[in-house]
């Protein structure tokens, strides 16, 4: 190697180590704490070229916001804000047309992780006997470390350990979401339930194993808008039976028990005995009831509904049970208006319900009554309107009485300042008040 060979690869050799030296480049993936994470109404409007029209719903990730199901990318830049305990502020930089546009969005909570539920671990061998008995005799698997994983989010996970049944609970989870739950090597997909609910049993065993979950529709047209179920309304409840396991279900059979207080609406056929058949890993079988339920305890409760289920050729029977959550009565808030809008109503339970004053400057909304305090935040479209809001009123006011009372209203100023939650008037009844621009109004209603 000759002297101008050597220096060349004395020079490589010294980049090369100063390449080696040089600070790694940080993660360009944005992190959004926890305190923001989940399901939240969004009100505002973004640029034109997303067509994605008013008040989408926002969901945010550890590292994602995802605006209206779509996902913008790198095409916008986001920074938020908590302006109250439940109200966010999200601003949106539009960095895709060029004009460097902000919009700026209020976000309300609709599901977001500040639940929680519970659960059971059990370990299930199959038995070698004829009489396949043993199979029966689950065992709480106490005392071991299970790991709880939101499927959205591998962020979002949790360790948690069983007590001595068995029995385990897990916070700062999002209702109505689909998780994993690892329990000694054996991953089982629950649905999240509302907070305070339980995902029934995770069962640890070999070859064929089964999890169950519940969808549930309300059949009355007046609250189909919602899936809230209250107490005397019929609702579908449809059984998801999924096989979890490694091996094909042979001749699987359900067997179901209802919790007090919860009744079929028929009793023609007798659905809560059948046959699921042959069912194979990552499949379904689905399992339809139509109920009521009649009665409760207090203002809301959890009803379960339990299932058995066996597969007598694999010698091997599960129990398992959904819980389905109930209020027992509604309120209901109208709202006129002089021009468009939007009234979002958050619940002692932190969920959001929103409508807005489309028809002929009317709207209405139900929402499910409890104990404690209401926020309810009134938001303006495009102008300055005068409007009125009413509590489960028979006889509220129609448009040309709405009219004639708006135009001898003078008093804008009443109620101010009230444009946070946290400056949110106490209301007792009915009221009339103004919007000024960039104004939202924020009252707060009592339930004893």
């Amino acid at each position: 190697m000759n002297r101008k060979q050597m220096l060349g690869v004395l020079l490589a050799l010294i980049a090369l180590g100063m390449a080696g030296c040089q600070p790694e480049e940080p993660d360009a993936a944005p992190y959004y704490p926890e305190e923001f994470w989940g399901e939240w109404q969004g009100i505002g409007k973004l640029p034109y070229w997303t067509y994605s029209g008013s008040d989408p719903v926002v969901y945010i990730t550890s590292n994602d916001i995802v605006i209206g199901k779509k996902n913008y990318g790198q095409n916008f830049s986001y920074t938020l804000e908590k302006v109250s305990k439940r109200v966010v502020k999200l601003k949106l930089l539009d960095e895709y047309s060029g004009y460097h546009t902000e919009s700026t969005f209020y976000l309300f909570p609709l599901r977001t992780a500040s639940a929680s539920f519970t659960g059971n671990v059990v370990s299930l061998k199959p038995d070698t006997s004829s009489s396949f008995a043993a199979s029966r005799a689950a065992s709480g698997l106490g005392g071991i470390q299970i790991t709880i994983t939101n499927l959205n989010d591998a962020a979002q996970t949790y360790n948690v350990t069983t007590d001595q049944n068995g029995a385990f609970t897990t916070a700062d989870t999002i209702p109505d979401e689909q998780y994993i739950i690892n329990a000694g090597g054996h991953p089982v997909e629950v649905t999240s339930p509302a907070d305070g609910g339980n995902v029934g049993t995770v069962t640890v065993t070999d070859g064929l194993n089964f999890k169950t979950s519940v969808s549930t529709a309300n059949t009355d047209y007046g609250l189909r808008d919602h899936k809230d179920l209250y107490v005397g309304k019929p609702f579908n409840a449809s059984l998801k039976v999924k096989n979890v396991g490694t091996q094909t279900a042979k001749a699987a059979t359900y067997k179901i028990t209802l919790d007090n207080g919860l009744a079929l609406n028929s009793d023609s056929i007798d659905p809560l005995i059948g046959i699921l058949g042959s069912i194979e890993p990552d499949k379904t079988g689905y399992i339809f009831l139509d109920l009521t339920c009649t009665s409760i305890e207090g203002e809301s409760s959890f009803k379960k509904i339990y299932i058995e289920i066996t597969d007598p050729i694999n010698k091997k029977t599960w129990t398992d049970s959904v819980s389905v959550f109930f209020y027992a009565s509604m309120l209901t808030l109208e709202a006129r208006a002089q021009s468009e809008i939007v009234i979002n109503i958050i619940t002692p339970r932190n969920e959001t319900y929103t409508f807005h004053n489309y028809t002929f400057g009317y709207g209405s909304r139900n929402f499910p009554r409890m104990t404690g305090d209401y926020i309810i935040a009134v938001i303006p479209t495009w102008e300055q309107p005068i409007y009125k809001l009413y509590f489960n009123s028979n006889t509220s006011t129609s448009e040309s009485e709405f009219n004639k009372e708006a135009a001898n209203f003078l008093d804008t100023g009443n109620y101010e300042p009230n444009d946070t939650e946290d400056t949110a008037v106490l209301i007792t009844g009915d009221i009339m008040s103004y919007l000024h621009t960039g104004d939202i109004d924020y009252y707060k209603f009592r339930v004893e």
